[in-house]
């Protein structure tokens, strides 16, 4: 689908579930939510940054929301590359939790270049390293290895913790930058980087 304001796919009819929904087969409204962030998914086709934040209780369907709208926005648009992170509280060290979030940006960005959701079962830098090797588009493969290659060398000029963090975000404005396509990133659970 080109994107166009003003211009809604259905908002729950998703193809397959790229990232599983809990509770999937009852998703309900919030149609206002969706189509303030297929909005935000034009204007970021358009060139326009933002930012946005959902502030709500807990078990408000915050995370639900978020999942449903990657999923749609893997489907049903092709220009923008959506990413979703959701921090944990296994990871203890900042750098491990670097190392997670450009792996599964790596993988995500790759997912949605081949509508392909079963890249998203690679958890590991030598399997997606692996994986890279099949990939028929060669330009594809060299601009991840390069993110991938950058990512860790910012990394390891790191002197403070944030810094690795940082080197994770630097790696999405080479994708960016080198597929000359935007991104819409959306971090969930942001608060147990706190009890970490």
């Amino acid at each position: 689908m080109k994107l166009q304001r003003g211009v809604y796919p259905d908002f729950y009819k998703i193809k397959y579930y790229v990232i599983e929904e809990k509770h999937s087969n009852i998703f309900v409204g919030r149609k206002l939510e969706l189509q303030m962030f297929w909005e935000g998914i034009f204007d970021l086709g358009t060139g326009s940054t933002d930012n946005w934040a959902i502030i709500s209780h807990r078990k408000t369907g915050k995370t639900a929301l978020l999942v449903h709208f990657y999923n749609l926005a893997f489907w049903e648009q092709e220009e923008v590359v959506p990413l979703y992170f959701s921090f944990t509280n296994e990871e203890r060290a900042i750098v491990e939790v670097a190392d997670k979030m450009a792996m599964t940006w790596l993988t995500q960005w790759l997912a949605f270049l081949q509508k392909d959701p079963t890249v998203l079962k690679i958890k590991t830098e030598s399997k997606f390293q692996e994986g890279l090797q099949h990939i028929e588009n060669e330009k594809w493969r060299e601009k991840l290895l390069y993110a991938l290659e950058e990512y860790h060398e910012i990394k390891s000029s790191a002197t403070t913790p944030p810094g690795t963090i940082r080197a994770a975000l630097d790696m999405l404005n080479t994708l960016t930058s080198d597929f000359h396509m935007p991104c819409m990133v959306m971090l969930d659970e942001i608060q147990e980087m706190e009890s970490g």
